[in-house]
């Protein structure tokens, strides 16, 4: 049994519209016949969406719901999980 292949890309504010500038993602990857039909994300916000992303937690687990402190969101809401979000580094532990 073969290990499956898995590529992420991951981009911030990205839109359908940016990707033309996009030339070397183009040609690396589109260019080779790889597309993505599909996509999922938890909450379709910066915050939490990186949140859920980096944790494998959603978005009521992680208690990320926007993008700043008044909407539960930005870094100090992230803070207690960065020591078990990817990348996990050893001088986080």
């Amino acid at each position: 049994m073969t290990k499956p292949n898995i590529v992420i890309v991951m981009t911030d504010d990205q839109s359908v519209d940016t990707l033309a500038t996009c030339a070397k993602l183009q040609s690396l990857m589109g260019d080779h016949g790889v597309r993505f039909d599909n996509s999922f994300v938890d909450l379709a916000l910066c915050s939490p969406s990186r949140a859920s992303f980096l944790t494998g937690l959603a978005a009521h687990n992680t208690g990320m719901y926007g993008n700043s402190l008044a909407t539960h969101g930005a870094y100090p809401v992230f803070a207690p999980f960065q020591s078990s979000a990817l990348p996990i580094r050893s001088s986080l532990r």
